[in-house]
């Protein structure tokens, strides 16, 4: 078909008369059959879906969403720091409180 490459600037008349198609019937089964064999399935390509893991870490890549995550780091660093720190007091707090007591 010379007039199908121009895509959708393609007269009706002029395809169907190319194609020997009658507008009132349409194809028949033996013309579909054969411009399938000739011309593939009427399909777009597609590009493949995107892995699941892509999606996920795709989200990651606004930079208001890493400064959030870096504050929530620093924020859990200081929490631990400040909870051991504790922790290592009030040992010593307890040993020397229990000293005094021992004679």
């Amino acid at each position: 078909l010379t007039s199908c490459k121009k895509g959708a600037h393609i007269d009706l008349h002029l395809l169907a008369g190319e194609l020997k198609v009658d507008l009132g019937k349409g194809l028949s089964s033996e013309q579909a059959r054969n411009l399938l064999r000739e011309y593939g399935r009427n399909e777009l390509e597609s590009d493949p879906p995107t892995p699941i893991w892509k999606l996920f870490l795709d989200q990651f890549n606004d930079i208001l969403v890493l400064l959030l995550i870096a504050a929530c780091i620093i924020s859990m660093a200081l929490v631990i720091i400040r909870t051991t720190r504790l922790n290592v007091v009030s040992f010593y707090e307890i040993q020397i409180s229990s000293e005094k007591y021992v004679i």
